[in-house]
């Protein structure tokens, strides 16, 4: 028998290590799985919510985010709410964004409360950014998390939270931490528009769309042309990689798989939005192209509506088939966003009435009254609950826009430019 050299030896006791501990952990999961509660869990979430009006949908959906900020010392929101392991840490990239719905809803609803719980979301952002501007990756670990790697994504998703909070309240403490935050942004920024350093996998994105909105908001609120123009360019790059079909490349998380419908549907708002605060033409089509290829496909025989109860498969491939047997909510309810926002700037009915079937389907996926109160207007992220994405968990970011999907249908598309 030939000896393996040293490093392969060490190589293989860690695979093995490595192996053994998902086993352990599978096992864990799996003894969890049979508590009382999470089976109480698991029934609550197999019972399609009874159809009601969107202002109890947003009422349940606000105040189970109120709940996620309150399950945490810091005033982040929690990640998410685990069947099986309860209420995670908070979530610097989603409370970010979270920010900008609170303050929508506190201006549409009268809600003083929101908007007391976005200043204290702000407040609690600008306590994790770093002194270059950057926001790390992954959940807060409840201590200095400077050796964390830096995540442009997740800086660019706490802007959103920074602009909205310094227009609404022009406090130069959020004034400085949006305009930092942007700075580095743009100073990490390829020629192209793309981004690789500090990407996901230190690949480029074209869902980091997103991250391009946020710096044309900060251009437009601050007044800063180079952040309009560094938005400008992620858009373009974008919309040059759009098929004929609508597709556009470079969707998904992992490159070479399939993309989730929640990261098709950050590139196409990306596209939208960065056309309406940017008035580029160019954005705004790509956006809408993309749109339509979504609903063609949706309707037809062959595309990417699932059989069981009509839902939108969670992934799709580059012809738009569906390619998942499971739903993500949160992917659908930002494309009925997306769908809406198009419907009312461009009056485009047959737009309107595909994003009402995705509302549909997002709303039956939220518990309602009778369910345990932190599943209570929390949205899974897979539907069944069981489903590869975010597995058994309620999820911060399929809640946030949820309610923004709501709030959009209350004020009939307005206003005009989100907060993000």
């Amino acid at each position: 028998m030939t000896t393996a050299p040293r490093d392969s030896a060490s190589s293989y006791l860690e695979r093995v290590a490595g192996q053994a501990g998902k086993v352990g952990q599978r096992a864990r999961r799996a003894v969890l799985l049979v508590r009382p509660s999470t089976v109480q869990g698991l029934v609550y979430s197999r019972r399609p919510s009874r159809a009601r009006g969107d202002d109890e949908h947003l009422r349940d959906a606000i105040a189970w985010l109120g709940r996620a900020q309150d399950a945490t010392p810091d005033g982040g929101v929690s990640a998410a709410f685990d069947l099986t392991t309860g209420w995670r840490p908070s979530y610097p990239e989603t409370t970010g964004y979270i920010v900008p719905t609170m303050l929508h809803h506190a201006e549409i609803c009268a809600a003083d409360d929101s908007r007391r719980r976005a200043v204290q979301m702000g407040e609690w952002l600008r306590s994790v950014q770093r002194e270059d501007g950057s926001i790390g990756r992954g959940l807060w670990s409840g201590e200095n998390d400077t050796g964390k790697r830096a995540e442009v994504f997740n800086t660019g998703q706490v802007l959103f939270g920074y602009v909205a909070l310094a227009e609404q309240t022009e406090d130069l403490a959020m004034i400085d931490a949006a305009t930092r935050a942007a700075n580095w942004l743009s100073s990490h920024q390829n020629p192209d528009g793309s981004w690789t350093a500090h990407s996901l996998g230190g690949v480029p994105h074209t869902y980091y769309t997103r991250v391009a909105w946020a710096l044309a908001r900060a251009g437009s609120v601050l007044d800063e042309p180079a952040w309009s123009e560094a938005a400008r360019r992620c858009a373009d790059w974008t919309a040059g990689l759009q098929h004929d079909n609508g597709w556009i490349d470079l969707m998904a998380f992992t490159p070479g798989t399939d993309p989730l419908t929640h990261t098709i549907a950050y590139t196409i708002e990306g596209l939208l939005e960065c056309g309406l605060v940017l008035g580029s033409e160019r954005a705004w089509s790509a956006g809408v192209t993309a749109c339509d290829a979504m609903a063609r496909s949706y309707a037809a025989p062959a595309g990417c509506r699932l059989p069981r109860r009509g839902e939108l498969s969670a992934t799709v491939d580059s012809e738009w088939r569906a390619s998942a047997r499971y739903s993500c909510p949160t992917g659908s309810a930002q494309l009925a966003l997306c769908c809406q926002r198009v419907a009312a700037v461009d009056g485009r009915d047959d737009l309107a009435e595909f994003a009402d079937e995705l509302v549909q389907t997002v709303k039956a996926s939220q518990p309602g009254p009778s369910a345990p109160p932190d599943q209570r207007g929390g949205i899974p992220g897979s539907m069944p609950i069981w489903g590869r994405y975010a597995s058994l968990r309620y999820l911060n970011w399929a809640t946030k826009f949820t309610a923004d999907m709501l709030l959009d249908r209350i004020a009939g598309g307005l206003p005009r430019e989100r907060y993000g």
